[in-house]
């Protein structure tokens, strides 16, 4: 396995973890090695020369989505493809931020994986714009989706993929999932090192 796939594995696992929690056992502990295993797996690679292999295999990640969208669907792509990069990149890190603050909150893995269901998915597919139109929910709901960071994605994945790149769109998109992102690992933060003195 080149070392591009074997970093996204370990990417892939992180949030499987982070989303699905750690089982019963002290979520704070597991939580700590998880980091630390993955930061030596991640800098192990860097270290050899392996970093552009990792950047070559997010892109061509990146590109077979893209590729899939325009050819099967017959979407228009007119933006940057390291445009979407970064704006993949920090919702992932919002996402990430969530996962891990609810695995380090929560104890058990069923409480963590039904609070990963309901605070990410489901605002995700039903609350973005995905699905429904945000103009046409009502002022309660549009408040709320005002404060998810996959409404904020789908605008610039929308924006991205029709228009092209439209900083004005990304600008306020990309502060406001990079703000979220560090509260939330802030949050991850302050919890784990709280737990792990107990």
């Amino acid at each position: 396995m080149s070392g591009g796939f074997a970093c996204l594995f370990r990417i892939r696992r992180l949030l499987a973890f982070a989303l699905l929690g750690f089982g019963t056992g002290d979520v704070a502990h597991a939580a700590k090695g998880l980091f630390q295993n993955f930061l030596v797996q991640l800098a192990h690679p860097v270290a050899k020369g392996g970093r552009h292999k990792q950047l070559a295999a997010v892109l061509g990640i990146l590109q077979q989505g893209k590729g899939t969208a325009v050819t099967l669907f017959a979407v228009p792509f007119r933006g940057s493809l390291w445009v979407l990069l970064l704006l993949s990149s920090v919702f992932m890190l919002s996402a990430l931020g969530q996962g891990l603050l609810i695995s380090v909150s929560l104890r058990g893995q069923l409480a963590a994986a039904e609070a990963g269901l309901f605070s990410g998915f489901l605002p995700a597919l039903l609350l973005s714009g995905f699905v429904f139109d945000i103009n046409s929910m009502p002022p309660v709901l549009q408040a709320i989706t005002r404060l998810l960071p996959a409404s904020y994605f789908n605008t610039c994945l929308r924006t991205i993929f029709l228009t092209g790149d439209v900083w004005s769109i990304f600008g306020p998109s990309l502060l406001f999932m990079a703000l979220l992102a560090s509260v939330l690992l802030g949050l991850v933060y302050k919890n784990l090192v709280k737990r792990l003195d107990v």
